[in-house]
């Protein structure tokens, strides 16, 4: 019969036409990789901010030796009784050492992001 009573079916017998049990099992199937794609966005948005604290905590550390550089600079310029030129001198080698570390610094930061992006 088209309708059968209620009490006449048996236990977990599935009584809905074939394409309404396909689409059950689509939207079901759906649900689920929806889930799977929520917890991996998760945990690539974890991975993102664990690595952005990172890199913050990395740049802090590199201004503060910068920091430390530019504070030694000062003294040592304040503290000098040298003339002129001897002064000029230090200054040049100075601004040097300041370039050449700054040129270390960059590689290193082009070698982490590189690494990073792998």
């Amino acid at each position: 019969p088209a309708v059968e009573p209620v009490g006449q079916r048996a236990d977990g017998e599935d009584h809905r036409r074939p394409e309404a049990c396909v689409l059950q099992r689509g939207i079901e199937h759906d649900h689920h990789h929806r889930d799977q794609d929520d917890a991996e966005q998760r945990e690539r948005l974890r991975q993102f901010t664990t690595e952005v604290l990172e890199r913050a905590q990395q740049q802090e550390e590199l201004s503060r030796q910068s920091e430390n550089s530019l504070t030694t600079l000062s003294t040592n310029l304040g503290s000098d009784n040298s003339p002129n030129s001897t002064k000029s001198e230090d200054l040049q080698v100075v601004i040097d050492d300041l370039r050449a570390e700054t040129a270390q610094l960059r590689a290193e930061l082009q070698r982490y992001r590189s690494s990073s992006s792998s």
